[in-house]
């Protein structure tokens, strides 16, 4: 009964989660509605997400959508800027920030109609914004001040992964001796490593004269 109140006070708040992981949070929060919200404000929403965006909202032509819709950032640029990097800027009078948003579930592009002060480009994923009464256009949600609020939210993964890429996005590569370009820089991953060939140490060639 508790976990049945608290999701319809989450999901009148445009919050809308698995049953299942609501559970999980109560157990380790409590039942507080603000230590709820607070927790769930970290967790990414497409593991605990439920749908909450039309099916067609990629595709409507023109409507509103009615109620409060709290969505979770993917990433955010200025295309009014295509030709620099948006890391780090909060724009000029006339950016404007093209943000990849979702429910958990549904994946939708919205776009700063006119100027939004809460939003800017060192917003990193995994943040939660409020969304309401969103008017769209052409299947892209049109964001402006009066609709919308950045609710804040931290989820490590999201996070360390964009903090990589910031680090080396634009950076030169080196040239080597023979005048080629290093290599770019790629996130080790060992599960994508090559297997050990045999009678070799991790994958490394054999010495010269091995047996």
């Amino acid at each position: 009964m508790i976990t049945s109140d608290v999701q319809h006070a989450l999901q009148r708040g445009g919050l809308h989660v698995k049953e299942e992981a609501l559970r999980k949070v109560i157990a380790t929060v409590g039942a507080r509605l603000e230590d709820v919200k607070k927790a769930l404000l970290d967790a990414d929403l497409r593991q605990i997400g439920e749908s909450a965006l039309p099916d067609n909202v990629n595709r409507v032509g023109k409507s509103t959508i009615k109620g409060n819709f709290v969505l979770q950032l993917m990433a955010v640029d200025d295309v009014s800027q295509p030709s620099a990097a948006s890391g780090g800027s909060s724009g000029g009078k006339h950016r404007m920030l093209r943000l990849k948003v979702t429910d958990g579930k549904m994946t939708a592009v919205a776009v700063e109609y006119r100027p939004v002060g809460q939003l800017n480009s060192d917003l990193p994923p995994g943040t939660k914004l409020l969304i309401t009464d969103a008017h769209i256009q052409s299947g892209i949600i049109m964001l402006q001040e009066k609709m919308m609020k950045v609710l804040g939210g931290r989820v490590d993964a999201l996070l360390e992964e964009w903090e990589v890429q910031r680090k080396y996005k634009g950076l030169e590569r080196p040239v080597d001796a023979s005048g080629e370009q290093a290599p770019p820089f790629l996130a080790f991953d060992p599960k994508a490593a090559p297997p050990a060939a045999p009678g070799s140490a991790r994958g490394l060639p054999d010495r010269p004269g091995a047996r």
